[in-house]
């Protein structure tokens, strides 16, 4: 007999609860989302009572059946998915930091952690959702970003910025660029790095690690980008292993540049980083828009 299956009923969801001890107190008393996925395509077999608050669902039948991957906001599915499935191939947890989205389509930051559960004959992904409230700590980061560029003006504004996410992130590169008017190349205003090619550095668009930036999303690859882009010649020039971007608007709301960050080993997600550099990008994204 399976202990879980799909369910159709608020009574068939007690009675399973019932007889399944061990997950009676985390689905009870836990203060996160937790779910319970189908292991072969991920899709939500059953969550808690908790998981209907913060994914703000009238009823547990809205969330059932749903792919995993439809809650996510910012991360490309391809890449979570196969983030996820080689963590849980070589028996471990998958951890992730990025920004969700409410079946109200309301979007908030918070931590994923994934692990692989037998029961019986039977494989499930436990997925645990938690919000990040620690914004505090993040706005301390961001004040000394600001206050490290605040006498900095014009060029020399990108300048300071560029050279202070590199330390503050202890990574090797960052950038700001501007859509071209083709929309299909980057041009970048300020360069940090080793060796500063910031006149010669133009990057294209399509199928990099800046595409999904230039979509509307903060989007971190913490490591393998040089292989998710094999076409992508900035990632290549660079040995890039691990990338974070953040996209820059104009006036008129369009996305329009980006603000990034990329380093030749993979990167260690600080906790709160996309929060920290999606909010500096909004409080800059005008400025370089207004250069040539």
């Amino acid at each position: 007999m399976r202990y879980v299956k799909y369910l159709n009923s608020e009574a068939e969801l007690k009675l399973t609860f019932d007889k399944l001890p061990l997950f009676s107190a985390l689905f009870n008393d836990a203060p996160d989302a937790i779910f319970l996925l189908n292991a072969k395509n991920y899709s939500i077999i059953d969550c808690n009572s908790k998981a209907l608050e913060i994914f703000e669902a009238d009823s547990k039948t809205s969330l059932i059946d749903l792919p995993s991957f439809r809650l996510y906001e910012s991360e490309p599915v391809e890449f979570s998915r196969n983030l996820l499935e080689t963590n849980l191939k070589n028996g471990g947890e998958h951890t992730q930091e990025l920004a969700f989205r409410t079946l109200k389509q309301n979007i908030f930051w918070g931590r994923l952690k994934n692990r692989s559960l037998r029961i019986e004959e039977d494989e499930y992904v436990v997925l645990r959702i938690s919000k990040v409230i620690d914004y505090l700590r993040a706005e301390e980061a961001l004040s000394t970003l600001l206050r490290g560029t605040a006498k900095a003006t014009g060029k020399m504004f990108f300048k300071e910025l560029t050279k202070l996410l590199c330390r503050s992130f202890d990574v090797k590169y960052s950038y700001v660029g501007k859509l071209a008017s083709d929309k299909k190349s980057l041009k970048i205003i300020d360069y940090c790095g080793p060796i500063n090619e910031k006149d010669s550095l133009k990057c294209l668009v399509g199928g990099t690690m800046n595409e999904n930036v230039l979509r509307g999303y903060t989007t971190f690859y913490p490591k393998g980008a040089k292989e998710l882009f094999p076409d992508d010649s900035f990632a290549d020039k660079y040995n890039i292993e691990g990338f974070m971007g953040a996209p820059l608007y104009g006036n008129s709301g369009e996305v329009m540049g980006i603000l990034a960050f990329m380093h030749d080993k993979p990167v260690q997600e600080i906790p709160n980083s996309r929060y920290i550099l999606s909010i500096f990008a909004s409080r800059s994204g005008i400025w370089p828009m207004q250069m040539p």
